[in-house]
C-alpha cells in the first residue's frame, strides 16, 4: 500500500551510530571500562560488535519493514486513511513517524494523561493519534504557525469523533505557550510533545517545563536530526547546532529525568521532577 511504501522509505533517513577509533573484544573490558569507551566513541569487536553496527532495524531492513507492518496493524482506520492522504500531499516527509506516534499514544495511556500539549501539528497525524489515546474528557492543545496544513487532519479528526478533544491554536508557538501560562495552565499538562521549528526548541522546552506537572513527560522530537550535528562544525546549519546544544542541556538538566531513544529521528523523554 501507499502508506507501507512511505514507511519503508523512512529507513533511508535513519541515522546510524558513529562509534569510531579502535577495536577491543568485549570479554577484555570490565563494565566501567566499557561505559568509558562508549562515552568516548571507541569501536568494539567480538561480543560487542552490535554496539558499532546499530540496532537490528538498521542492520536488517526487512526487520524495519516488519516493524512498520506491525505498527500499521495497530492503527485505527482514521489513522491509516490520514496517513495515506498525507503521503499524497506536499512535504509528506514532515509527517510524524507512525511508530513514534503510536508509542506516544501508548505512553499517554500508560501515564493516564488527560491533558496534552502538542507543539507543532503540521497535518495532524500525531494529533489524531494522541486524541484517540485520551479518555472522553481528555484534551489535546495543538499549536501551529499555520492553519493550512492542519486542514488536512481536521477532516479525519472529525471522522474519528475526536474533534471535540482538540483545541487547535494558530500562531507562533512561543506566544501561544506564554498565553497558556497567563491563562493559568501552569503545571496542568500531563504530557507535551515538541516537534516544531528547531531554532525555538529551547524556548519551547523551557515553557513546557512550566506547563507540565511534576511527574509529567516532555517528549522532544528529532534529537538525532539525521546525524547532521555530527558533521564538521563548518558544515552544520543553525538547526543542527540548536539540536546539539539542547541535547547537551537535557542530559545535564537536574530538573528532569531524561532518556534519549533511537525511535524515528530520535526522541528524548523528559520526566519533570
Amino acid at each position: 500500500s501507499t502508506c507501507l511504501y512511505m514507511l519503508a522509505s523512512r529507513l533511508e533517513m535513519c541515522p546510524l551510530p558513529r562509534l569510531l577509533n579502535r577495536c577491543v573484544p568485549l570479554r577484555a573490558v570490565a563494565a566501567p571500562r566499557l561505559a568509558e569507551m562508549l562515552l568516548h566513541g571507541r569501536r568494539f569487536s567480538s561480543g560487542a560488535k552490535h554496539l558499532d553496527q546499530g540496532p537490528t532495524v538498521a542492520r536488517h531492513p526487512e526487520a524495519f519493514r516488519y516493524l512498520m507492518e506491525m505498527q500499521v496493524r495497530q492503527m485505527s482506520q482514521e489513522q491509516k486513511e490520514l496517513m495515506n492522504e498525507i503521503s499524497s500531499q506536499p512535504r509528506a516527509v514532515m509527517m510524524g513517524s507512525p511508530d513514534e506516534a503510536n508509542f506516544l499514544g501508548w505512553l499517554c495511556r500508560l501515564i493516564s494523561a488527560k491533558k496534552v500539549l502538542e507543539v507543532g501539528v503540521f497535518r495532524g497525524f500525531t494529533t489524531l493519534t494522541l486524541a484517540q489515546a485520551l479518555p472522553d474528557d481528555g484534551q489535546v492543545v495543538g499549536l501551529d504557525i499555520s492553519e493550512e496544513y492542519a486542514d488536512t487532519g481536521k477532516v479525519f479528526w472529525q471522522r474519528a469523533g475526536v474533534s471535540s478533544k482538540i483545541d487547535f491554536r494558530v500562531g507562533p508557538a512561543v506566544e501561544s505557550m506564554d498565553a497558556l501560562l497567563k491563562e493559568g495552565h501552569a503545571g496542568t499538562f500531563d504530557f507535551c510533545f515538541i516537534d516544531a521549528d528547531k531554532l525555538n526548541y529551547d524556548s519551547y522546552y523551557e515553557r513546557a517545563l512550566k506547563l507540565v506537572r511534576r511527574g509529567g513527560v516532555i517528549a522532544v522530537d528529532n534529537v538525532l536530526w539525521s546525524g547532521r550535528f555530527l558533521r564538521p562544525v563548518a558544515e552544520q546549519d543553525d538547526d543542527a547546532k540548536t539540536i546539539a546544544a539542547l541535547n547537551e542541556k537535557l542530559v545535564t538538566d537536574d530538573r528532569i529525568s531524561m532518556n534519549m531513544l533511537g525511535i524515528a529521528d530520535g526522541l528524548s523523554l523528559c520526566q519533570v521532577k
